[in-house]
């Protein structure tokens, strides 16, 4: 997997709403007013080669990246009104042998916590 630079994430846009047939060529045409564009990567359909109505746009400076965002104006592009919006790191994926936590229903006072504790593995119970 790439290294990001440390401020990637802060100079990426999400942009939302693009039509099918967008292309990167429409994407640089648009944001290339607003400064130096260094990446521009739509997400396309594996079937159909189309757009899938989103692209990520990575800015050389975090200041067009910012100004972007807080404009609450949308944008024309390719004759869809699309959205700008701030990049979110991803979230890890969990490990596969990794525990599921379980809700165990709320048991009354006077139920011996010693029963519940003898009907779950060790492996299974949190503390609260």
């Amino acid at each position: 997997m790439k290294k990001l630079k440390e401020d990637e994430f802060e100079r990426k846009v999400f942009v939302g709403g693009l039509s099918a047939v967008t292309t990167e060529k429409d994407l640089e045409n648009y944001f290339s007013k607003f400064g130096r564009i260094e990446n521009i990567l739509i997400n396309r359909s594996c079937e159909s080669g189309g757009c899938r109505g989103c692209a990520f746009v990575l800015f050389h400076e975090v200041k067009v990246a910012k100004q972007l965002i807080d404009d609450p104006s949308r944008h024309r592009i390719a004759n869809h009104m699309v959205e700008v919006k701030c990049c979110h790191r991803k979230k890890p994926k969990p490990e596969r042998n990794q525990i599921k936590k379980k809700f165990i229903e709320a048991k009354k006072a006077s139920e011996n916590p010693e029963s519940l504790v003898a009907s779950y593995p060790a492996q299974q119970l949190y503390p609260v």
